[in-house]
């Protein structure tokens, strides 16, 4: 059996890296622009969980200092600055309790971005390899099962010897169930909630990764 598991809100908390960005860009904000950091970063804050898509218009609208140029600006800052994570406890006890088990992370978003967590994270040492689906285009996102068949190849297994962890039912098992995988939903961050299709449900779900033990993997 190997282990595949997805990244935002499986292994760390998200809004953690989100937050850490607004700061980097309020503070330049700050410096550069004279507009006050304390109001930026709260204003930015204030359009989580859900509204993602223009924070950046929005709060330079705001301040009346909005043009495309700047909006670029926040965002390659944004995407480059170094952020500081935390793996979740449950997450560590957790790779320290299967060592001898394969594991792979599957994640999609900018792979310069998700990089950049995974080496915040300091997931080299227990020794993960990762697949980021942008890497060959957005449309091979989850839930395209590409990332998850090329595992199968390198390893030379059947689907069936691949269990893979997530968070959102929205897209992380209803392309790879059918096929085949072992399908697990932790239940944290914005999805735990969900009551979608059966179609989209994983076959198990925990509220700890403390749960998993070897012979939670036997009854799979």
């Amino acid at each position: 059996m190997i282990i595949i598991l997805d990244l935002d809100d499986t292994l760390y908390e998200e809004v953690r890296y989100v937050k850490s960005g607004f700061r980097v860009v309020a503070k330049m904000l700050e410096a550069e622009y004279s507009l006050p950091f304390e109001e930026c970063y709260l204003r930015m804050c204030s359009f989580l969980p859900n509204n993602r898509g223009k924070i950046f218009d929005e709060v330079l609208l705001h301040f009346g200092c909005f043009s495309p140029e700047l909006v670029s600006k926040c965002l390659n800052i944004y995407r480059n600055h170094t952020p500081t994570l935390e793996l979740f406890e449950d997450v560590i006890h957790f790779l320290l309790r299967f060592p001898k088990m394969k594991k792979y992370i599957v994640t999609d978003g900018n792979p310069k971005v998700q990089r950049a967590k995974i080496q915040a994270l300091q997931l080299k040492k227990f020794d993960i390899y990762y697949y980021l689906t942008h890497i060959w285009g957005v449309e091979y996102e989850k839930p395209n099962p590409l990332a998850f068949q090329l595992i199968c190849e390198r390893e030379q297994i059947p689907t069936n010897q691949a269990v893979y962890f997530g968070d959102n039912q929205t897209k992380d098992f209803v392309g790879i169930t059918p096929l085949g995988f072992k399908t697990v939903q932790i239940l944290r961050g914005n999805y735990k909630n969900l009551n979608l299709p059966l179609e989209y449900k994983a076959q198990r779900s925990i509220n700890s990764f403390d749960e998993v033990t070897n012979d939670f993997f036997h009854t799979l």
